[in-house]
C-alpha cells in the first residue's frame, strides 16, 4: 500500500513535465498564420483576429503570438528569445519581428522585439506589457490579454516610422508644429515630447483684454466641445484644453493628437473616430495573394463600409528552406523586449 501511494505521488509530482514544450517543439504556424496556441486558450475568432493584426502590420515588420503551458523552469526570457531565433522573425536586413509569449503555468509574459528596432521601443512594450497584457491577465482574461496585445504591438510598434524617417506628430491646432525626426532615437523623443508637455502647459494670457487665462477641467470644457470633439476625447484619439479668460470670459480651444491611437479621421464626419478591422478571407501563400475584408466603423456618425483587398504573396528568403531557424527569413533578436507576471 505504501509503494502503491509512493508512485502515486510520484506520478502527481511529475506529470506537469509532460506539459512542459521545448523551444524546437513549438510549431511554426507560419505562413497560414501567426498565432499558436498549444492550450488551447484562444478561440478561432481570436486566432483570426490575431493574424488580421499581423497582415495589417506585415508592412512595417513581422507579428508572432506562441501560447504555452511552461517553459519548465528556464528563464522566460531566454526560452522566448531562443524561440524568435528560431523562427527567424522578420528578415536580415529590416529585422523588426515582434514575438508576444505567454507562459501561462508559469504566469509569465515576454515580448521580444528584433534587433532592427530603435533602444527606445522597449519604453512602449514596457507600456504594453503593464497596461494590456498582464492587466488583462489579472482580470482573468487571457484571451484578451493576447488579442489586444497583439494589436497594440501591431499598433505602437510595429508600424511605428523605423529609425531616420522623419515623422510629423500631431500637434497643438494653434501653435506652431514641431518637427520631430526619428533618427535622433529615444533622446530625441524625448526632447519632444518635454516640449510638447511644456508648451501645453505654459500660462497663457488672453488676445483680447491680455489677462490670465485659466484652463478649464476635464468635465468643464466639454460645453465648449463639439459632439465628435467629445467623442474623439472619450476614445483616446485627441484631448482637448479650454483656457478661459475670467475678465472678458474669451476662450481658446487646442487641440493634441494623441502619440498612438488605433483610430483614424472619418470620411463623413472629420472626427479622429473611424475604426477600421480587417478579417482574412483567404491566406496568403508563397504562390498566390491572399483576400482580406476590411471593415470601417466611424464610433461617432452613421458611417459604415466595407470592401475587400489583396493580401501580398509571402516572400521567403533563398535559405528559409534549409532550416527551421530561418523559417521567417532569418531575423535575430539579442533579447531585448519586455517581461511581466501577474
Amino acid at each position: 500500500m505504501r509503494l502503491a501511494s509512493f508512485s502515486l505521488l510520484l506520478g502527481l509530482v511529475l506529470a506537469p513535465v509532460a506539459q512542459a514544450t521545448s523551444v524546437n517543439a513549438v510549431p511554426d504556424a507560419r505562413p497560414q498564420s501567426a498565432v499558436v496556441d498549444l492550450t488551447g486558450t484562444l478561440s478561432e475568432q481570436d486566432k483570426q483576429r490575431i493574424q488580421a493584426d499581423a497582415e495589417r502590420g506585415r508592412s512595417g515588420g513581422e507579428l508572432y503570438v506562441a501560447v504555452i503551458d511552461t517553459t519548465e523552469g528556464e528563464s522566460p526570457r531566454s526560452y522566448a528569445t531562443r524561440l524568435f531565433n528560431r523562427l527567424g522573425l522578420d528578415d536580415k536586413t529590416r529585422n523588426r519581428g515582434v514575438l508576444l509569449m505567454a507562459a501561462l503555468n508559469d504566469r509569465k509574459a515576454e515580448i521580444i522585439i528584433g534587433d532592427g528596432y530603435d533602444g527606445s521601443v522597449t519604453a512602449v512594450t514596457d507600456r504594453i506589457m503593464s497596461n494590456v497584457v498582464v492587466a488583462n491577465f489579472r482580470r482573468g482574461n487571457p484571451r484578451g490579454a493576447m488579442v489586444e496585445g497583439a494589436r497594440a504591438l501591431v499598433d505602437q510598434v510595429v508600424l511605428a516610422p523605423p529609425p531616420g524617417m522623419l515623422q510629423r506628430v500631431e500637434n497643438v491646432a494653434d501653435e506652431n508644429p514641431l518637427p520631430f525626426w526619428g533618427g535622433l532615437g529615444g533622446t530625441g523623443l524625448l526632447a519632444f515630447v518635454g516640449a510638447r508637455r511644456y508648451l501645453r502647459n505654459r500660462p497663457r494670457k488672453c488676445g483680447n483684454c491680455t489677462e490670465q487665462m485659466v484652463r478649464l477641467g476635464e468635465y468643464a470644457d466639454d460645453k465648449f466641445l463639439t459632439s465628435g470633439e467629445q467623442k474623439e476625447e472619450s476614445l483616446g484619439s485627441v484631448d482637448y484644453d479650454i483656457w478661459m479668460c475670467h475678465g472678458c470670459k474669451n476662450t481658446l480651444k487646442l487641440r493634441y493628437g494623441a502619440f498612438f491611437t488605433s483610430y483614424s479621421k472619418c470620411k463623413q464626419c472629420s472626427a479622429k473616430t473611424l475604426h477600421t478591422s480587417s478579417t482574412t478571407v483567404s491566406h496568403a501563400t508563397e504562390y498566390s495573394t491572399g483576400l482580406a475584408r476590411v471593415e470601417e466603423d466611424c464610433r461617432h456618425c452613421s458611417y459604415r463600409n466595407s470592401y475587400t483587398r489583396t493580401i501580398p504573396r509571402v516572400t521567403r528568403s533563398s535559405s528559409s528552406s534549409s532550416s527551421s531557424s530561418s523559417s521567417g527569413g532569418g531575423g535575430s533578436s539579442s533579447g531585448r523586449g519586455s517581461s511581466g507576471s501577474w
